[in-house]
């Protein structure tokens, strides 16, 4: 009999992880295994107040890999470590027969909504690690939506994988999205049970078909533009920079929809809130501190966003903050070649802030010829 456990590392998480587990749930995962490491919000309180009705939501506390930290004064490998000893965890229950690592926003699902991880496995046979794709969802048009309220997508290459018991006791490198397995002849499926094809055989990603996939994770890395710029504060567990630098903008222009049974569908809903009762108090609270930390990203060191502008305009790209933190920039840089430079770097983003910048520059080298070029293509090109 097939038996799933839904892993995960969390942080700051308490508006977001009732639906995460619930939905974890009603797809049959048949336990949760959660650790919690440097949050400050109610997280905690969050997870172990489901916890106390829900023998099958196990709960850890992982900041204490902190006290092998590096240089920076961080285990830049917390989450890496973290994932591993969940799975020791969860392996000392012999009725797991599978394991699935996941971040608090994949949500897996079958295309046949109503199939649960355990029909879905039972028609796979035989692996060691089968990769489900991503499907990144557009940003969402208002905050704290549920999961599959918004339904438009696009399919990507990265994965997450299922790993089998053997795989996980033949484990030889934790990675996050396909880890090495010591063993001969692994087998590795993707999500349609059909030989994985990687990349090349360096990358974490698999060669698949965008428009046919049996079983997908909704990735909702973006969540509405409030609650982006809310998760960029989190920092990565790897990183002392105070906003997340693996992130790309925020947007709404993904087309590919996915088709939900209406009946299916609803009956999720339904579920979701109907288990998010015991610990509603607790999100209401959590949403409004949540929406408050997108104002962090303005109260960092002005010197950290000079020395760092280019991954600021990277996550920033789309949202409203972009122009206030070239603001900041344009007047804390002193130098007018990184000023002209990164005012070039704008030009597909934002030809107003690229203006902006330019000027900047022209304040700094009254002479530059590149500086008076740029400054009079930009007006142009703007109609001024």
């Amino acid at each position: 009999m097939v038996n799933v456990a839904a892993l995960t590392v969390i942080k700051d998480e308490a508006p977001y992880i009732t639906d995460w587990i619930n939905h974890c749930f009603f797809m049959g995962f048949s336990e949760v295994y959660i650790a919690i490491n440097r949050s400050c919000d109610d997280t905690k309180k969050v997870v172990k107040a489901l916890s106390v009705n829900n023998k099958n939501i196990k709960v850890f506390d992982t900041t204490w890999l902190d006290m092998f930290p590096n240089k920076d004064g961080i285990n830049m490998y917390l989450q890496y470590y973290s994932f591993c000893f969940l799975l020791n965890e969860a392996s000392y229950n012999e009725k797991i027969t599978h394991f699935f690592p996941l971040d608090a926003d994949e949500f897996w699902f079958s295309y046949n909504f109503g199939e649960t991880i355990n029909e879905y496995l039972s028609s796979k046979g035989s692996f060691d690690i089968l990769s489900v794709p991503w499907a990144a969802q557009s940003g969402d048009d208002k905050p704290f939506e549920l999961p599959f309220k918004n339904i438009n997508i696009t399919v990507k290459e990265n994965v997450k994988s299922i790993l089998s018991r053997s795989a996980v006791e033949n484990i030889g490198k934790y990675l996050l999205h396909i880890p090495e397995i010591n063993k001969s002849n692994v087998i590795h499926l993707d999500a349609n049970g059909e030989v994985a094809q990687r990349i090349d055989d360096k990358t974490q990603r698999i060669k698949i078909n965008t428009s046919s996939q049996s079983s997908l994770i909704l990735h909702r890395m973006l969540r509405s533009e409030q609650e982006y710029l809310a998760l960029l504060t989190r920092q990565r567990p790897s990183s002392t920079l105070p906003i997340k630098d693996n992130r790309w903008g925020f947007h709404k222009g993904y087309q590919q929809i996915i088709e939900l049974d209406s009946i299916k569908i609803k009956s999720y809903f339904d579920y979701l809130e109907k288990h998010r009762k015991p610990v509603e108090a607790y999100i209401e609270l959590a949403k409004s501190e949540a929406l408050n930390n997108a104002q962090k990203i303005l109260k960092a060191d002005k010197k950290i966003i000079v020395e760092h502008i280019s991954k600021y305009i990277q996550v920033l790209k789309g949202t409203a903050l972009l122009p206030e933190v070239i603001h900041i920039y344009s007047y804390e840089c002193t130098s007018y070649s990184a000023l002209r430079d990164t005012a070039i770097s704008l030009e597909k983003i934002n030809l107003e802030l690229s203006l902006k910048l330019m000027k900047a520059a022209e304040v700094l080298r009254p002479e530059g010829q590149t500086i008076k070029r740029k400054i009079a293509q930009y007006l142009k090109e703007l109609n001024k």
